[in-house]
């Protein structure tokens, strides 16, 4: 499996557990905005608002390492397919001499 299929794929997983999170997130706030009017102390909006943000945020920061491991490992396979194999050269080790 090429590199940037698994990195795509983690990328639809991000995408996958994000939508569930969402999904998650507002069947629970609905939950709570029914009794929300029988304690005048929940305040559900503004814990929403918070823990979307900070969601966001999460999948975000997710994201962006997601995308520099794919750079980072494109990098890695650059640096270590670029020389040719006629540029090896043996190293005369004798296996006696160690």
């Amino acid at each position: 499996m090429k590199t940037q299929t698994v990195f795509r794929e983690i990328d639809s997983l991000i995408s996958v557990v994000e939508a569930m999170q969402r999904d998650l997130s507002t069947s629970t706030f609905n939950r709570l905005k029914t009794v929300e009017g029988k304690r005048p102390f929940l305040r559900v909006d503004g814990i929403q608002s918070w823990v979307e943000g900070k969601s966001a945020s999460f999948f975000q920061i997710v994201r962006t390492i997601n995308q520099k491991a794919e750079k980072l490992s494109e990098s890695y396979i650059d640096f270590t397919t670029t020389a040719p194999s006629t540029s090896r050269k043996p190293v005369n080790i004798d296996i006696n001499d160690i």
